[in-house]
């Protein structure tokens, strides 16, 4: 058995299914994050282990779900501000859902971008 065999599909943002690719996950945090390369591979390493781990017990597994996982991972090694960097920044599902339909969404995640920043400055500072 290969690793893609233990690992699932993806769903795409059109809904097409793909194979799952760990070098995304990789190469992402390198060009996000102020990770070494090293650290980059440990904390891929341990996210493919995670998703192998819950893979028969999910059926759909997408972009967004990757990310999540791969936030917690680095909180839970220590990458604080890493995980600042990579966060995905915009509202939960429910919560667009509520909005009024003319809300300007586009000033809410800007406005949620330099909270993000404030708080990797203010982290940078307490070093």
């Amino acid at each position: 058995m290969t690793l893609e065999d233990l690992l699932p599909k993806i769903i795409d943002k059109s809904l097409m299914s793909k194979s799952f690719d760990p070098k995304k996950i990789y190469d992402s945090l390198l060009e996000e994050t102020g990770l070494s390369n090293a650290d980059a591979h440990f904390i891929m390493t341990e996210v493919i282990r995670f998703i192998v781990q819950i893979s028969n017990k999910i059926k759909v597994m997408t972009s967004p779900m990757i990310r999540e996982i791969v936030n917690v991972t680095l909180l839970k090694f220590g990458y604080e501000k890493e995980r600042l960097q990579y966060t995905r920044i915009g509202l939960p599902y429910h919560d667009i859902s509520l909005l009024p339909f003319n809300y300007n969404i586009t000033k809410h995640v800007l406005e949620e971008y330099k909270n993000v920043q404030d708080i990797i400055k203010q982290l940078e500072e307490d070093k």
